[in-house]
């Protein structure tokens, strides 16, 4: 047998094993998150996942934004320092995890969502919104668009800039970036996400959010909605009304 041949068949096995790993993964994260965390239901149908958890005392209540690419998970060691009066409230937005496909690309879906969580979790509570990343523009956003009606905090962390983001569309970086966002939803169609070792980002969280987390990026979709127009309908800055 030829050396080409060997190199073909050893590509071809290492193809399929990730892909079954990655299926596999797939699978197993989606059992585990219907397992662990609750859905709320929309008006208009579909759902979005819900981590939450609201004592008799609440006092207040914590609505936490994720960064993207991450799940609500990703908040897991900050409830843990929340104050025993604390509602909390962390979601996946649409088209992640368990939640439902988008039904618009702008910010009024995002906000509407956000509207329904209150309602549901915490109604007549004060409100902190805490965000990270891109969840820090939402946070920030909404509270623009919302005023001070039951806000009482907005904590950002790590802040998307958008104007920033905007002035580099059809730069060079921008192409690049566009190219690895590709890349990480190709890697994660194969299965080869699921191989990739632990970032140290990741070192301080649990076993089991370190699986979940894992399991979420095993996710294509988790990095498609990104590769396209992302910022298409993103305005430069947070917008009252």
């Amino acid at each position: 047998m030829s050396f080409e041949r060997n190199v073909a068949i050893g590509v071809a096995g290492l193809c399929l094993s990730s892909f079954e790993l990655g299926t596999r993964t797939r699978v197993a994260g989606r059992r585990r998150r219907m397992a662990a965390f609750s859905t709320m239901p929309r008006a208009h149908g579909g759902v979005v996942e819900v981590d939450h958890r609201r004592p008799p005392d609440a006092a207040f209540g914590v609505i936490f934004f994720n960064g993207l690419a991450l799940p609500h998970e990703e908040w897991s060691w900050v409830r843990e320092h929340l104050p025993e009066n604390a509602a909390c409230v962390g979601y996946n937005r649409p088209g992640h995890g368990l939640s439902s496909p988008p039904r618009g690309a702008g910010l009024e879906e995002q906000f509407q969502i956000v509207d329904e969580l209150r309602t549901y979790y915490l109604d007549g509570l004060p409100v902190v919104l805490v965000g990270h990343s891109l969840g820090g523009y939402l946070a920030a956003a909404y509270a623009e668009s919302r005023g001070d009606a039951g806000l009482s905090h907005v904590v950002m962390v790590d802040t998307t800039v958008i104007d920033d983001l905007r002035a580099t569309v059809g730069e060079l970086s921008d192409s690049w970036a566009r190219q690895q966002l590709l890349l990480e939803c190709l890697w994660a169609a194969a299965g080869l996400n699921v191989l990739r070792p632990i970032g140290t980002f990741r070192e301080p969280f649990a076993e089991e959010i370190k699986s979940s987390l894992t399991e979420y990026k095993a996710l294509p979709r988790t990095w498609a909605p990104r590769t396209a127009s992302t910022w298409q309908h993103v305005p430069t800055r947070p917008s009252a009304g």
